[in-house]
């Protein structure tokens, strides 16, 4: 399955070049949603289980790569 994903974030500052996101938003043809609280465990399943589409992947990744090292 493909999911397009999508972070909101605070501004982009010299500080926080992949700022924290605010919400991610989704669509995987049929449902689309805003996931809030439970980023982190999302996109763990998304990585585990789905082929991700991103319109920006660079910044995609940077803000999961910065706010969730875990994943």
């Amino acid at each position: 399955m493909y999911i397009a994903c999508d972070f909101e974030t605070h501004l982009i500052c010299e500080e926080y070049p992949f700022p924290k996101p605010v919400c991610l938003s989704f669509f995987d043809g049929t449902k689309e949603g805003l996931i809030k609280d439970e980023m982190e465990a999302y996109i763990k399943g998304l990585l585990q289980q789905h082929h991700i589409i991103a319109h920006n992947a660079v910044f995609e990744c940077g803000v999961i790569y910065t706010w969730f090292p875990a994943l």
